[in-house]
Order: structure tokens, then C-alpha cells, then sequence
């Protein structure tokens, strides 16, 4: 087991071997033939992050404005219901974890509790 992931397949394959088997079947699997689930796969692997070497990181301004309302960084999470099944505080632990890291979060229609 991965003590401390470092990229996404590493969260992936550390909260594989933390759920129980039909927690993760239902986290990892998709709609029909799960076609959004390769398109997803896909389009993640080809993003490339460039290391900019010798540049001055001193003043970083990663803000950007979503619904004319100014965010810290461009990193949101995204709706997805039935939180529960991973966590016993379901979306109130998401919510915990998008405010401790300072990013926005969707709320599904699907939501284990009412907020």
C-alpha cells in the first residue's frame, strides 16, 4: 500500500484497498458501456504539467471569477451523490475537505444528507 500518493492512480489504487469491494465497485463504475469513464481517463492522461524552472513563484495568482464570484484557484469538486457509501459523514466530510483546501464544491441532487 502507497503511504503517501502522489498522483491520481495513487489515490486510486490506495482508496481501492481501503473501501470494502461493493463500495468501491459502485465508486469506480459508470453508466452503461461507461464511456464518460474512458473519455475522463483520456482527456486526465493528457494533461501535462511543465515545470518552469528559474521563474519567480513569488507572487502566483491562480484566481479566476466562475458565475462572476472570484476563486483562489481553478479547482472545484465536482457533483457526485451517494457519498456516503465511502464515508460515514458523507457530503459533510467532502465539505470539510473542499473548505479546509479552499476550492468550491457542487453539490448532487443525489446528496446522502440534506444541506
Amino acid at each position: 500500500m502507497v503511504d503517501k500518493p502522489i498522483n491520481l492512480y495513487e489515490y486510486e489504487a490506495l482508496a481501492k484497498e481501503l473501501m470494502p469491494k461493493p463500495e468501491w465497485d459502485f465508486v469506480e463504475g459508470g453508466a452503461t458501456d461507461e464511456i464518460t469513464i474512458s473519455r475522463t481517463r483520456q482527456a486526465l492522461d493528457s494533461i501535462m504539467l511543465r515545470p518552469r524552472m528559474l521563474v519567480n513563484m513569488d507572487v502566483l495568482d491562480l484566481s479566476t471569477t466562475v458565475l462572476g464570484e472570484r476563486i483562489d484557484f481553478p479547482l472545484m469538486m465536482c457533483p457526485a451523490g451517494h457519498h456516503n457509501r465511502a464515508h460515514a459523514d458523507a457530503e459533510l466530510a467532502t465539505v470539510r475537505a473542499a473548505c479546509a483546501a479552499d476550492v468550491g464544491m457542487i453539490l448532487s441532487s443525489g446528496s446522502s444528507v440534506v444541506m
